[in-house]
């Protein structure tokens, strides 16, 4: 049953990999600037084994500023086992790619504990290809330890973080 699962996951994201590959072309982007509230598309993920489905989306909006000064798309999503067993977002789902107009948005990134509906964000494919960009700089803006402990303070809401 595990191998299974670890399949499907394997599936799902050399799935998203060749995505990302194709989706280089702007042609195959659907871009952040144009998504709006109430448009309609879908993703893929594996719900089970790993036979990839397809579920509905519905956009509900675009949260500026929310992921590292980036935004974030909310959706809602339904059909599959999201729906006939209101199951909402299933552990797993990340990754999942998120398409508009036939082409590429995004992929699944965060859910929400405990919803009432079936809802999660987006990260934007444009964010993602930017951040493969050689020219950024490779630091990042905290450092973990081989650990997994922080090296350095982090702040949250004026609070410090160790």
């Amino acid at each position: 049953m595990k191998i299974k699962r670890l399949l499907g996951l394997w599936v799902l994201l050399t799935l998203f990999s060749a995505l990302i590959s194709a989706a280089s072309l702007p042609n195959d982007v659907f871009p952040l600037g144009k998504v709006m509230p109430g448009m309609k598309g879908y993703g893929l993920t594996v719900f089970k084994g790993t036979k990839i489905e397809r579920f509905n989306v519905t956009v509900l909006g675009v949260l500026p500023n929310q992921n590292n000064g980036r935004s974030l798309i909310l959706i809602k999503m339904s059909g599959g086992p999201i729906t006939q067993r209101q199951a909402n977002i299933i552990g797993g789902m990340s990754g999942s790619p998120v398409f508009l107009n036939g082409k590429i948005v995004g992929a699944v990134a965060y859910g929400f504990g405990f919803p009432k509906e079936p809802q999660a964000l987006v990260t934007p494919l444009q964010d993602m290809i930017e951040a493969l960009d050689p020219m950024l700089p490779n630091t990042p803006s905290f450092a973990l330890a081989p650990s997994g402990q922080l090296t350095q303070p982090v702040t949250v809401n004026g609070k410090y973080y160790t």
